[in-house]
């Protein structure tokens, strides 16, 4: 039996910020690791489009192919890190809200021994939007 890892999280951006930010090459390297591992991200959020985000700093990357069509709101994607056979799905959601945008995401496929690693690994990741969403960027 597989585990998931699902996480909300309320943003004070609206829905088309946070999208640009889940799948922009050049904003998920600025904020989906800790800025000490020099992320590099590449991003093509269209059906089997590629992204990968990998770290020569601390030698580790992940990466997958965008599973169906991504629209603005809504993705999934395939999640394997590298070196590894073992592959899980992420699923993320947006929804507007008077404040901002409510994020969901979901992280399913997950061998059980993995599962707290992965549920930190997100809770770290989700901590550190806020304050990327927050910086002024082109549209």
């Amino acid at each position: 039996m597989q585990a998931t890892v699902e996480i909300e999280r309320d943003l004070s951006a609206p829905p088309d910020r946070v999208w640009r930010a889940l799948t922009e090459a050049d904003e998920l390297s600025a904020w989906f690791w800790p800025e000490r591992f020099a992320a590099v991200a590449v991003s093509d959020p269209v059906e089997d489009g590629v992204w990968r985000v990998v770290s020569d700093v601390v030698g580790m990357g992940v990466s997958g192919r965008y599973e169906g069509a991504c629209a603005p709101g809504w993705a999934r994607w395939t999640w394997r890190w590298d070196g590894e056979e073992q592959e899980s799905t992420v699923s993320v959601g947006l929804e507007p809200t008077y404040a901002g945008t409510r994020l969901r995401v979901v992280h399913s496929g997950l061998r059980h021994e993995d599962l707290d690693a992965h549920r930190e690994g997100w809770e770290s990741c989700l901590d550190r939007l806020p304050e990327h969403l927050a910086e002024p960027r082109e549209a």
